[in-house]
């Protein structure tokens, strides 16, 4: 063999061990490159997994607004489907009444801060909140923005509601404090010591104290006719029967009762039949139903047991009182001071004393009495 020959032989197996050597590189990094594609599909995998499971309603846009991606949350917002990828979103018909998005995105991108928006659907259904955030890349290039969308309809709700029984609130404490200032100019008006009107009034003001308890456990309603009654006679609760149907009564009637139960319990321990051990009280109240005409509550108070009354020599504030708490001018109080006791007959119109809720539940409920 020729030098020539043999230089030949050793450069090509020189060039064979590189070919060697690089294919093995090339096997190496294929090998990198498909794990890498493997992460990268597992990845992408999980990313539209996490995006197709998430009750978020978010939408990924470009800089032109252009729809990159959305998650199906979004569908229940935006009527979007997968061949609107690539659109300017502000083309889409909207549920949203929202008129400053281009507005806020360019404020989004500019500043590259965040942005929050309340915004309702256009049939008022449905409240969110929006937030408008920069679309960071890896590299941390500001390439777009993301837009989210919470439910707040709830939150919205109880907002609304809590403003509701806020202004509620103000306008019983005013009607309240009209009340009070009524009692106390008749009750110290002269026609009695002032102890004993001081002693009057604070009864009174408690009468009024325990009827507002009442009305502040649910502001949204009034307060029962049985609990303003039981609470009134809490203290006799042995010498009195109770008896009639649940009947749920505005804020005015609700204090209008309590003054009235309160006026004839403290006549009653005073003059009539709670002045002894034997006297006995009974409260009943029905309805007339609408086919005997308007429904109407009667309500009576009935003393039997007591000593032997007589009726006043003069109307004071307490009778006056038990004609006008309910104001009633076409169907007055009916004091009848028979011998054997008081009996206090009140005869009032169903829809100016019931709050409307009880009045929309009690055309269709069985009501039933209780003792």
């Amino acid at each position: 063999m020729s030098i020539d020959q043999s230089s030949s032989k050793l450069e090509l197996e020189k060039a064979k061990a590189e070919l060697q050597s690089i294919n093995a590189e090339l096997q190496t990094v294929n090998r990198e490159l498909s794990i890498k594609n493997e992460q990268t599909m597992r990845l992408n995998s999980d990313l539209k997994n996490l995006l197709d499971s998430t009750k978020i309603a978010a939408v990924f846009l470009d800089d032109d607004l252009l729809i990159r991606h959305f998650t199906p949350a979004l569908t229940e917002i935006f009527p979007l489907r997968d061949s609107d990828r690539g659109r300017p979103i502000t083309d889409i018909v909207n549920l949203i009444n929202y008129d400053d998005l281009k507005r806020d995105v360019v404020a989004v991108q500019t500043s590259q801060s965040v942005i929050e928006r309340d915004v309702a659907l256009n049939d008022l259904t449905a409240t969110f909140l929006m937030r408008i955030r920069p679309y960071r890349t890896v590299t941390n290039i500001i390439d777009g923005v993301v837009l989210t969308f919470f439910d707040i309809t709830q939150r919205s709700l109880d907002d609304d509601h809590k403003l509701l029984l806020s202004k509620e609130l103000q306008h019983r404490t005013g009607n309240l404090i009209a009340v009070i200032l009524s009692i106390a100019n008749r009750t110290l008006s002269g026609d009695q010591p002032i102890e004993k009107a001081r002693e009057v009034l604070a009864a009174r003001l408690m009468a009024l104290a325990k009827a507002h308890a009442l009305l502040t456990t649910d502001l949204g309603e009034g307060a029962a006719l049985e609990d303003i009654v039981r609470a009134e006679l809490m203290s006799f609760s042995e010498r009195a029967t109770i008896q009639g149907p649940r009947i749920v009564l505005t804020p005015a009637a609700t204090q209008g009762f309590a003054l009235i139960i309160h006026e004839l319990a403290t006549n009653a321990a005073k003059h009539g039949a709670l002045t002894n051990g034997q006297g006995k009280v009974a409260i009943t109240w029905s309805r007339t139903g609408p086919a005997e005409g308007v429904p109407r509550l009667n309500f009576r108070w009935q003393e039997r047991g007591g000593p032997v009354i007589k009726p006043p020599a003069r109307k004071g504030f307490g009778s006056k009182l038990l004609e006008r708490a309910i104001n009633t001018p076409e169907h007055p109080a009916i004091f009848d001071y028979a011998p054997e006791g008081l009996t206090y007959d009140l005869d009032v119109p169903l829809s100016s004393i019931a709050t409307a809720a009880w009045l929309a539940w009690g055309k269709t409920a069985i009501q039933r009495d209780f003792i």
